[in-house]
């Protein structure tokens, strides 16, 4: 990712340092979880296209047939 990329999603708490690495934050990772269990609880298929919810979606679903 492009140096003022990182730097945005630093401003913007979308990503976090862990020392040398660039994270999501878990302040985005959480909002992405949130997401992904309205649309499982709605009964709506995952945001096409989204990745991360899709992928959260689901994780999440295999979680609750456990």
């Amino acid at each position: 990712m492009h140096p003022s990329g990182v730097q945005f999603g630093l401003s913007r708490g979308l990503l976090q340092r862990r020392g040398e690495e660039i994270l999501l934050s878990d302040q985005l990772l959480e909002t992405i979880s949130l997401q992904a269990q309205m649309y499982l609880q709605l009964g709506r298929p995952a945001i096409r296209g989204n990745f991360l919810v899709d992928t959260t979606v689901r994780a999440a679903s295999r979680n609750g047939r456990d």
